[in-house]
This record gives C-alpha cells, structure tokens and sequence, in this order.
C-alpha cells in the first residue's frame, strides 16, 4: 500500500475535460517549487458522471472523492476511495514521461 505524502499532490477537478461531467486531476510539487502540469487521474477514478471533490488522507494511503448523477435528477452524491497508489503511479509515469493506459 502507498503512503503518499499529502503535501505534494493538489487535487481538483475540470468541467467537461475528458470523460464527461467534471473530471479529478492532480498536480504535484515540482522540486523547484512550482506545481507542476495537472493530470487526468483516468478512468480508475473519473466516470462521465461528474467526479469531484478529492483529497488524500492525512496518513497518505487513501484518496477519497465523490460523485454526483445528475442524469436521474435526484442529484445524489455518493463518497468513493482508492488506494493512493494510482497517484504515485501517475506521477512516477510522468517524471519518466510515460503515459498510463
């Protein structure tokens, strides 16, 4: 299990980038200080439903985020987590400059 350290990574979330409805990306510190590009975090956590709302646990293991459906007009928001690993992965993939599938 990952233990991401919390202070790096900035979550937000983007208005009809990728997968439909409002997608999660990730920026991470860069070691010169700035926040680096931000990154979709993929089809393991956005939907094209809208997908907001994310942070990383105190202890760095768990990223936690929800999502509402909107399409059944009850506009319910339902609270989901991922093991944080699927973050380092991003960010490891982008120091080496590879692309997740």
């Amino acid at each position: 299990m990952c233990r991401l350290p919390a202070s790096i990574v900035l979550a937000l979330y983007l208005w009809g980038m990728s997968n439909g409805g409002s997608d999660l990306f990730v920026s991470f510190r860069q070691n010169d200080g700035p926040r680096g590009d931000a990154l979709n975090l993929g089809n393991k956590v956005n939907t094209n439903r809208d997908d907001a709302y994310g942070s990383v646990t105190p202890d760095g293991r768990f990223f936690f985020f929800h999502r509402i459906d909107l399409d059944d007009g009850d506009g319910v928001a339902n609270i989901y987590w991922v093991d944080a690993s699927i973050i380092e992965t991003l960010r490891m993939n982008d120091a080496s400059g590879a692309k997740e599938e």
